[in-house]
């Protein structure tokens, strides 16, 4: 089924609107045109004042008051993208809400318990005949819209390895406390086609990325894909992701207190986050605000040749921090125009192109490459410290 929705009259609903990531996506979506869009946030004046600077409407909304779905239902929407963190320990409340009255729903999500588990609501969202996407960030949408774009020309698809290095520009409160949920905790990993353990920043490697960025540690992540993608690419043998950030204390930091949660000397990091946060915002200065991510894929191409091919997309300018709310201003503006696909509730997965995406990137300061080689046996460790990879613990 898919549902016919007039461009003119649809109207979106930015709950944390004002907030690091929502301010981005309001402005996104307003570029979208013929769209109504509404800063809704708890804060009114924050809400006021942030829509008055960039052209749209707002609400005042409480995400934690009784009655939800009516308030979303007097507010008016026909689609709900939420900005509000952390998602780890959400429990679906805004998302059930749009359901119940209505209305589709997005979040930008990189939790893996709550993009993955966003199927529970699908029996009600199919009931009610609206869409719930999780995830429609970095990852998995534009991860796995990269591979989706790359994949046909593979027999095989035997290994994917991938990482953002962001630069110093200091995410919100929510983003750190959400980076900080898995610290030393056990999340999967995929190797030789089974599921194993790693922990949450350790396994640090370093990958040299296209200038200017050149080379950057970073560590072991816990995202949606590691339970997703082996059943999507179900030849692959390895997958593996990593993210970190430019300034090296910071890594440091996130490294040493991974090892401390691993020892049973903290049993959790997560309450430090405002500590470690303006710990962070001081570094600032000290930064080049360059960040980066990189997809390489290797298996064998249809000629029967072992192959590599490593995408890469490069941002100056701190831009990089606007690439994983474009997934949600490419989904709205998808949906808005196409209708949806059809009603249910699951992750951001399929539902954009790699071209989709990188649409709403047209205004940033980046730059996106990709480069495939042949390889003729398989890389000694001098060879690897040559292309850009080593990796400690």
């Amino acid at each position: 089924m898919t549902a016919s929705l007039k461009e003119q009259h649809f109207r979106v609903l930015v709950i944390g609107g004002y907030g690091n990531f929502g301010t981005r996506i309001t402005a996104g979506l307003k570029r979208v045109g013929g769209l109504e869009v509404v800063v809704v946030g708890r804060d009114d004046a924050r809400a006021q004042r942030t829509a008055q600077r960039l052209g749209a409407e707002h609400a005042c909304l409480d995400i934690r008051a009784e009655e939800l779905a009516a308030t979303l239902r007097g507010i008016g929407g026909d689609l709900i993208v939420s900005a509000v963190g952390p998602f780890q320990q959400d429990d679906y409340r805004l998302a059930r809400a749009a359901i119940e009255a209505g209305m589709h729903y997005v979040d930008i999500s990189d939790s893996r318990p709550h993009v993955c588990g966003i199927t529970g609501l699908d029996r009600a969202a199919r009931e009610k005949g609206v869409m719930v996407v999780g995830g429609a960030s970095s990852v998995p949408a534009l991860s796995s819209a990269v591979i989706d774009a790359s994949v046909d020309k593979f027999s095989i698809l035997r290994e994917v390895d991938y990482g953002i290095s962001a630069s110093e520009l200091t995410p919100g409160l929510a983003a750190v406390r959400a980076t900080l949920s898995y610290c030393g905790k056990p999340i999967p990993g995929w190797q030789h086609g089974r599921l194993q353990t790693h922990y949450g920043w350790g396994g640090w490697s370093r990958f040299r990325f296209a200038p200017p960025m050149n080379r950057r540690w970073l560590a072991r992540c816990d995202i949606p894909d590691l339970e997703l993608f082996p059943a999507r690419y179900p030849n692959l043998e390895k997958l593996e992701f990593r993210a970190g950030v430019a300034m090296w204390p910071t890594m440091l930091g996130l490294g040493l207190l991974s090892s401390a949660v691993r020892a049973g000397v903290l049993k959790s990091v997560e309450g430090l986050a405002p500590v470690l946060k303006r710990v962070a915002a001081t570094l600032e200065p000290l930064g080049s605000g360059h960040s980066g991510m990189y997809v390489r894929m290797k298996g064998m191409d249809r000629r029967g040749r072992s192959v590599e091919k490593v995408w890469q997309l490069i941002a100056r300018d701190n831009d990089g921090s606007d690439v994983p709310c474009m997934g949600a201003v490419a989904l709205v503006r998808r949906i808005s125009r196409c209708g949806i696909p059809g009603a249910c509730a699951m992750p951001c997965v399929g539902l954009l192109s790699l071209d989709d995406y990188l649409a709403e990137l047209t205004e940033l300061n980046l730059e996106v490459t990709e480069k495939t080689r042949i390889i003729v046996g398989e890389p000694n460790e001098a060879t690897r410290e040559a292309q850009g990879v080593s990796e400690r613990g």
